[in-house]
Formats: C-alpha cells, structure tokens, sequence
C-alpha cells in the first residue's frame, strides 16, 4: 500500500515501477500519503523507546549489571 515492490537489481522493473508512478500521480501521491502515516506512527519516541527499554534490559540482565532502567519510562 505505501510503494511497490520490484527485485533491487533489476534496472528493468525499477524503470517499470518509476514510470507507473510518473502516468499516475494519483496512485504516487496516494502511496507516499499512506507511507509517511506509517512512518510518522511507528518511527517515533513513543513507538521505539519501549522496544529499546526492553533490549537494554535484557542485556543488562543478562551481564549481571547494577544499573537500572525506569521500569516504566516511555520518553527518552
């Protein structure tokens, strides 16, 4: 829904994909409205920090480290 995919090696299907989107602004515009929503909800503080939190803490359990993490912090 948010672009097209197309083998990355192939400059054949590439150029195909780069013209559909050239004869079809509708569609272009369409994809990148829908690619910037999901970009602006999953790449976020809120949406990432707690998988970071989480990563820190396994590593820090599993090395036996003193230093802690708020147990429910959600902003950087």
């Amino acid at each position: 829904r948010c672009g097209l995919f197309v083998p990355p090696l192939s400059v054949h299907d590439i150029a195909t994909a780069i013209r559909r989107l050239d004869a079809d602004p509708a569609l272009a515009g369409a994809m990148g409205a829908r690619g910037r929503a999901a970009i602006e909800s999953q790449l976020n503080w809120e949406a990432t920090v707690p998988g970071f939190l989480q990563a820190y803490r396994r590593v820090l359990h599993s090395t036996g480290s003193w230093l802690e993490l708020p147990k429910d912090s959600a902003t950087p």
